[in-house]
Formats: C-alpha cells, sequence, structure tokens
C-alpha cells in the first residue's frame, strides 16, 4: 500500500490567513496534535497545538504569529511501512502527502493506518502464530518459509520486531494459514529454532483485536 491511496480526504489544511483559534479548534475536531499549512499547493510545513499555545496570540493568523515549522513528509509512491517509520521518528498523528512537484495532496493520520491494518486479509483468515526467537544473522526467510511450507502450509503474513535492549535479537512472528501448529513447531525445534509462543487464530486474533480497539478508543479521546 502506498501513500497516495491512504489520504484522508476528510482533513483539510490550514491556510496562512487562518487565525491560531481556527487551528485549535481543528485539532480538537479532528483530533490530531499538528496540521499541515499550506500556501495554495505550496506545502509550507506543519504547525502543532504547542505552538498555537506557546504563541499565546490565538487571534492572529498563522503567518502573523511567525513560527518556525518543520517540515516532515511523504512523497505519494512511499510504502506503507516508510510512512510509520517517518512518523514514529518525528512522533507525529499526521504526516503531509506531496506529489513528484513537491506539491501539497493531503494527508495521512496514525488512525487511517490503523484502519487499513485491521482490513488487511491477513487478519481476518483462520490460522495459527508463531512467534520465532533469534539473533538477526541466523534470520532467512527462505527458510522459514521452507519449513512452514514442508508441513502443508502458507505464510499468510510476517513481520519482525528488534527487542530494545537487545537490537542484535528479534522476534518474528508468523501467520500461517493453519490452525494446527503442532507439526510445524515441532520442525522449528528440529531445525534449531527457538519458539517464544504459539497461538490458535482465535485467541491471538482477539487479543490483538482488543489492542487495536483500546488503541483507537484513546486516539478518539
Amino acid at each position: 500500500m502506498i501513500a497516495k491511496k491512504l489520504i484522508n480526504k476528510e482533513l483539510p489544511p490550514l491556510k496562512l490567513t487562518d487565525k491560531g483559534e481556527k487551528a485549535m479548534v481543528w485539532f480538537k475536531e479532528f483530533r490530531v496534535q499538528c496540521f499541515p499549512v499550506v500556501n495554495g499547493n505550496k506545502y509550507l510545513g506543519i504547525i502543532t497545538e504547542y505552538d498555537i499555545l506557546d504563541s499565546n496570540k490565538p487571534v492572529l493568523t498563522i503567518s502573523e504569529l511567525d513560527i518556525k515549522m518543520s517540515r516532515p513528509f511523504v512523497q505519494e509512491t512511499a510504502h506503507i511501512y516508510d510512512i510509520m517509520k517517518l512518523l514514529n521518528e518525528h512522533q507525529l498523528s499526521m504526516i503531509p502527502v506531496l506529489d513528484e512537484q513537491e506539491n501539497y495532496i493531503g494527508a495521512i493520520t496514525i488512525k487511517d493506518l490503523l484502519n487499513y491494518f485491521t482490513t488487511i486479509n491477513a487478519l481476518h483468515e483462520p490460522g495459527g502464530i508463531v512467534i520465532l526467537q533469534m539473533h538477526i544473522k541466523d534470520y532467512s526467510l527462505t527458510k522459514i518459509a521452507q519449513i512452514v511450507e514442508y508441513n502443508d502450509t502458507k505464510i499468510m503474513s510476517l513481520y519482525i520486531k528488534s527487542h530494545p535492549e537487545n537490537t542484535q535479537m528479534i522476534d518474528v512472528t508468523i501467520k500461517t494459514n493453519r490452525s494446527d501448529l503442532t507439526s510445524i513447531c515441532a520442525t522449528f525445534e528440529r531445525y534449531g529454532y527457538k519458539i517464544k509462543g504459539f497461538y490458535h487464530e482465535t485467541g491471538y486474533m482477539e487479543d490483538m483485536q482488543d489492542r487495536l480497539e483500546s488503541l483507537m478508543q484513546y486516539l478518539n479521546v
């Protein structure tokens, strides 16, 4: 999935002629902590709720506030993982999207990304979850896939998470199309893989759904 297809069509940009008090209303209405600022199609940067509060002059226009705006953005062809990385690096609730000529074409919020992930087919397909723990140098997608497919099973999705306390160690979470993981886990262990956990789809996905719903509720506060 690329940025252009994730744009939130209901999220308008602010203009230099908009007042700070309008921005404060929009922060509350759209439940974000920052907004893109444009001059026509030209993207100028983002303004945050704290910028307005610190100025203590919400009756002034954005241009009059003379705020030094940062300018994070993604290109319309950026992959969803690159979008997530940038949002995390800059601790943003929203990221502007620009076209090839760097014209502003829209923005993506964290909630948009979460909504997308909840609709991914792999999350709704029946199956099981296996979590492997290993050193990063031992990771091989080819070998993992071979073990899974040897047991007449398909990988529906896979993602890797580094350990904060040891960046050389990773957890590899594998969603399969098979609920009975007995033979798969036995094969992984036979090849020396450490199994951190395995779950039938129902229990694991209920837990994940609860976490997603809690996060969505938090974003709606």
